[in-house]
């Protein structure tokens, strides 16, 4: 599952995507299904969590982070070719 990077999954507060990924994961692993939620690191799941940010970055925080800037992150990490 890949979360969207602007809040933790599940979110704190508003973040109706996040809850659906949450709802969508935790679902799956009351299942029995191996899963994997890309996500903030600060995020909660029973699923094996692959950390894409440590934390929320201050510039994603602020909604100032683009989508290259993201990108560029999982290729450094390598794990662009899970997520492609």
């Amino acid at each position: 599952m890949l979360a969207p990077i602007s809040w933790r999954v599940p979110p704190r507060e508003y973040g109706p995507w996040e809850l659906v990924v949450w709802l969508l994961t935790e679902g799956l692993v009351d299942r029995g299904v191996d899963v994997t939620l890309f996500a903030t690191g600060d995020s909660d799941t029973r699923a094996k969590l692959e950390k894409f940010l440590a934390l929320i970055d201050k510039e994603i925080e602020e909604g100032m982070a683009t989508l290259e800037e993201i990108r560029i992150h999982f290729y450094r990490s390598g794990k662009a070719a899970e997520v492609q």
